[in-house]
């Protein structure tokens, strides 16, 4: 028997937990809601918050001479953590617990990329308003605000208006566990998610995808598309620049992500995790990839040790996909011709939404052309 122990068992991640079960995979979720549609599935179904790292990993010890468990796989920044202290309790390969906080920390990400060739763009930390005002007259605007410690666009603003440097202050305050803000030059350009697996120190590229967002001050992601429509030398710019950026952090087997901008041809990085992009991405929009899609094949990595050889990620006719997010009415996105909707648990009641948290859905779509696609979305980029 071979195990895999997800991390959360919710509606987005279905497709993974199907797929391990394809493969082979005794099925593990841990869920902390009992009715979670991931549990369900499961042979086996545990209810742990998943940052109780030490009460999954006492778990984890404790049962796995029963389960023979070979991974743990976690596909939010709220569970890395919990993970490597998992999988280094078992004696799994897997990024160093150092690598886990260089990616959860802003401000631990770039010292460590300091001497790795990659760009990126400038940034100092603060932790008071009185530093911002020393630096008014110094700044050129816009400029982002963001917390040094935080994800899902949480506390993110995007500060044109000298007046609006307070609010974008308190804002990310609210979201910073150690009060210490980043405040980050603005590039304009286009916005691109990219993937990636390191596998025995092979670096693997694993798809990219176009996103974009709402308008300023909060950058909420709002809709995106895959395969992305930059060209091949631009691609392979950002994968390289991943890859280092990533080993530069001490990210060296796994899967990564990066979220990047293009301006003038020129690939900046914004941060990089030791994690896949959401499932929304990877599970469900890359989903018509089939058997390539990168979690299939990370599944198949896992439980075939060397015997499996990865195969190269084809963007070509065969399909693409969109995902949107759902601001506030589901049952008119529901109408349109998708592949899934996933309706928040936590309903926001304001149409102004200022972060990830606060949208009140996401729905994905595939289609065999981007016309095609467009109009399914119900959108006119």
């Amino acid at each position: 028997m071979k195990s895999i122990l997800f991390l959360g068992g919710g509606q987005l991640g279905i497709p993974t937990i199907e797929w391990a079960k394809e493969i082979g995979f005794n099925i593990i979720v841990n869920d902390r809601a009992k009715d979670a549609p991931g549990i369900k599935l499961a042979d086996v179904g545990i209810t742990y918050d998943s940052t109780d790292s030490r009460g999954l990993t006492t778990w984890a010890l404790k049962n796995n001479r029963k389960y023979n468990i070979q991974y743990c796989y976690c596909g939010s920044d709220f569970g890395l953590l919990t993970a490597a202290n998992l999988h280094n309790a078992l004696e799994i390969k897997f990024p160093s617990i150092k690598a886990i906080i260089n990616g959860l920390d802003k401000r631990l990400m770039k010292d460590c990329w300091a001497n790795a060739v990659i760009k990126y763009p400038k940034s100092i930390i603060i932790n008071s308003y009185t530093q911002i005002k020393e630096l008014n007259q110094k700044l050129s605007l816009p400029v982002v605000l963001k917390p040094s410690s935080s994800s899902g666009s949480r506390g993110v603003s995007i500060i044109s208006n000298k007046n609006k440097l307070l609010a974008g202050f308190n804002e990310a305050t609210k979201y910073s566990d150690d009060k210490n803000i980043m405040l980050e030059d603005y590039i304009e350009g286009s916005h691109h998610d990219v993937n990636g697996l390191f596998w025995n120190g092979d670096f693997f590229p694993c798809g990219i995808g176009d996103r974009f967002f709402t308008p300023i001050p909060f950058p909420v992601p709002e809709y995106g598309f895959y395969p992305s429509t930059l060209s091949e030398n631009i691609q392979k710019v950002l994968y390289k620049s991943i890859e280092n950026g990533a080993r530069g952090m001490g990210i060296c087997h796994g899967p990564v992500k990066g979220d990047c901008v293009v301006k003038d041809n020129q690939a900046f990085i914004y941060e990089i995790s030791p994690r896949f992009h959401g499932d929304i991405f990877t599970s469900n929009m890359q989903g018509y990839l089939e058997k390539l899609n990168p979690i299939y094949q990370l599944l198949k990595f896992i439980y075939f040790n060397d015997d499996y050889k990865f195969q190269d990620i084809i963007d070509n006719a065969t399909g693409v996909g969109g995902w949107r997010v759902i601001t506030n009415n589901i049952k008119e996105i529901s109408k349109l011709p998708n592949k899934g909707v996933w309706e928040n648990p936590i309903i926001n009641t304001s149409k102004y939404v200022k972060n990830n948290t606060e949208i009140s859905g996401l729905a994905w779509f595939w289609a065999n052309d981007k016309p095609s696609l467009y109009k399914k979305m119900g959108i006119r980029p």
